[in-house]
C-alpha cells in the first residue's frame, strides 16, 4: 500500500475569510444610513469654513451642542464624494 500524502496550505485557509470578507462588502447594496449625514456635514463645514457645533442635520436633537468628532472623516468624505 502507497502512501497518501497530504500537502498543508495554510494560505489557503488563511485566504478563504479574506475572499469571504471582500466578497461581502462588494456586494452588499445597503449604504449606511447616517452616509448622507456625513456627507452633507462636510458639505457644511467646506462652505461655511468652521466645525459644525450644533445640530443641523437631525430631527430628534436640532439645534442642540453636538460634538462632531469625525470632523475631518466628514471633510473628506464630501471631497471624495464630489469627484
Amino acid at each position: 500500500m502507497g502512501k497518501i500524502e497530504t500537502h498543508r496550505r495554510p494560505s489557503l485557509w488563511l485566504a478563504i475569510p479574506v475572499v469571504m470578507a471582500v466578497t461581502v462588502v462588494w456586494t452588499n447594496t445597503n449604504s449606511p444610513l447616517d452616509y448622507w449625514l456625513h456627507i452633507n456635514n462636510g458639505q457644511w463645514m467646506v462652505e461655511n469654513g468652521t466645525l459644525i457645533q450644533y445640530a443641523t442635520f437631525s430631527h430628534t436633537i436640532d439645534g442642540q451642542r453636538v460634538s462632531n468628532q469625525p470632523w475631518l472623516a466628514q471633510i473628506a468624505m464630501y471631497q471624495i464624494h464630489g469627484v
